[in-house]
């Protein structure tokens, strides 16, 4: 092949891969609407806001909980894990601050720090599933260790009247403990 032609292939080949394309993986409205919802939810738990948190699910909500064997998940031992309607007195009891709660949030011996994000969004339409990754860490005073415990959950959700809503979710599709000496 000759150099000209060698070169017009690159510069075509260059022009190509430059131009702007949708992709399936391009962020959408949609997408950070959800992005935005989990974040939301997240710092209701954190503080006890639980009317954001009863607001983000369908009526019809519901946890199924996966077990972990060897840390794979194990579906032969799937169980209901929580409903709306348990959300709805654990986040009404007057006992209840959140978790883990605004107290907490601002002790600085505890330095609570908390991570969330989707890491996977699928939209169809009015439908989506998404995978989440939540990870909180802790001082431990009594046994003076920094603790992290994370974990993945999947969602399913529905948009309603142009508001997504959670529909369901499965929780322990994986998680994570650990502690270091401070």
């Amino acid at each position: 092949m000759s150099p000209r032609r060698l070169f017009s292939s690159l510069v075509t080949c260059l022009i190509t891969l430059s131009v702007p394309t949708m992709s399936m993986g391009q962020e959408t409205s949609d997408h950070q609407l959800i992005r935005t919802m989990l974040t939301k939810d997240q710092e209701a738990f954190s503080v006890g806001d639980g009317r954001t948190i009863l607001d983000h699910r369908e009526d019809h909500y519901f946890v199924a909980s996966v077990p972990l064997n060897n840390g794979i998940p194990d579906f032969h031992g799937v169980s209901l894990g929580y409903t709306k309607e348990d959300m709805e007195t654990r986040t009404r009891d007057p006992e209840w601050k959140g978790v883990p709660g605004a107290a907490a949030l601002q002790d600085t011996a505890i330095d609570f720090k908390s991570q969330h994000e989707i890491v996977r969004i699928d939209i169809q339409g009015n439908y989506a599933v998404a995978l989440s990754r939540i990870e909180d860490a802790w001082n431990d005073t009594t046994n003076n260790v920094r603790k992290v415990r994370g974990w993945n959950s999947l969602w399913f959700l529905r948009k309603i009247d142009g508001q997504w809503t959670y529909v369901t979710a499965v929780g322990g599709v994986s998680s994570w403990n650990n502690e270091t000496p401070r």
